[in-house]
């Protein structure tokens, strides 16, 4: 039945007076937040996201930022891509982590992101 919980509130969020919140896991969260944000304060496990959960989730909705334990977000290939999509989380995110191809991928897109690997002024 948890199943169709999740996905009756991601279609229809008008029935979420119906449900029973402690039994949606922290997957079902994470898909539920990206596509419906707005129940965010049913949700107290921030905690519980590990870092490729994060990137997923800022991806979609960069708002809960604030929620997030940026310390997570240390694998290069996650962080590229929620950085291709949301740029401007750069300032939050160690840099340092993503090399090479990543990186080329990144400022190519966003060359505004070179101020966030202070070893590219250098050059």
């Amino acid at each position: 039945m948890k199943i169709l919980v999740d996905e009756m509130l991601k279609s229809q969020p008008e029935f979420s007076n119906k449900c029973d919140w402690g039994k949606l896991s922290i997957g079902d969260w994470l898909d539920l937040l990206q596509i419906q944000p707005q129940f965010a304060d049913k949700f107290d496990q921030w905690d519980k996201f590990n870092g490729f959960d994060w990137c997923w989730l800022l991806s979609f909705q960069p708002e809960f930022a604030d929620k997030c334990d940026w310390g997570k977000l240390n694998v290069s290939n996650s962080l590229v891509d929620m950085l291709m999509k949301q740029p401007q989380l750069s300032v939050h995110c160690d840099t340092a982590v993503i090399h090479g191809e990543g990186k080329a991928e990144l400022l190519k897109k966003h060359p505004e992101s070179a101020k966030c690997f202070p070893e590219q002024l250098r050059q």
